[in-house]
């Protein structure tokens, strides 16, 4: 069951990174000067995009099964395998519904990554 939750909290935090990027897309070069008139745009206008909401939305939900995955695992193996999943996963998940660069360097980092999950669940497995 604490896997399920894990891997339900990974594909909620790579939705809201999606969400957030898409959301985003639009305001690329709307963002104001001064920090009173950036405050005030992610306030008025940020706050009010259905992709940010979703993203934040998203967000929470993620940080509600993080805390349920918390109670079931220890934090040095859950907190490991989540953030290295989510890698894994906004990288090949962006280069394919967002279209951006999978570069060498972001394959070999992925792949390094992945080494890394093969090698903690071997001390998860002992």
């Amino acid at each position: 069951m604490q896997y399920v939750l894990m891997g339900v909290t990974v594909l909620l935090a790579v939705a809201s990174q999606l969400m957030a990027k898409v959301g985003m897309r639009a305001y690329r070069d709307a963002v104001p000067e001064g920090a009173w008139n950036k405050l005030t745009f992610y306030v008025t206008t940020l706050l009010a995009d259905p992709y940010i909401l979703a993203s934040y939305t998203l967000g929470l939900l993620a940080s509600l099964f993080w805390l349920l995955t918390l109670s079931r695992m220890a934090l040095s193996h859950a907190y490991v395998f989540v953030v290295s999943s989510t890698i894994v996963l906004v990288v090949l998940s962006s280069s394919v519904l967002l279209r951006e660069a999978l570069t060498l360097y972001k394959v070999i980092g992925v792949g390094l990554v992945v080494i890394g999950l093969l090698v903690m669940a071997q001390d998860v497995a002992s």
